[in-house]
């Protein structure tokens, strides 16, 4: 059972992070080549979220969606009093 762990440790430490370590690595000569990757991530996130909100805005102006407001049934059902379930007599 310990080489299972050791084998998942060794399999992270050695090449799942490579790419970490080198980016480790380079960030002492160029800071800019070194968070290239998060520019990319960013950038991408920001192409998708404007991506996202232009659909939603193209959705709400077409009018595809129900917008039917039903009554809520429980405003109109009588009010439970919390003194029903407090007794009438306190014995001490």
């Amino acid at each position: 059972m310990k080489n299972f762990f050791e084998t998942i440790a060794s399999l992270f430490e050695e090449l799942l992070f490579s790419p970490f370590q080198l980016l480790t690595q380079v960030e002492l000569f160029s800071w800019w080549v070194a968070n290239c990757v998060s520019f990319i991530f960013l950038i991408v996130g920001l192409i998708a979220s404007a991506y996202w909100i232009i659909q939603l805005q193209n959705f709400d102006k077409s009018g595809e969606e129900k917008k039917i407001r039903l009554p809520i049934l429980f405003y109109k059902s009588k009010p439970i009093s919390p003194l029903k379930y407090i007794p009438s007599k306190l014995i001490f």
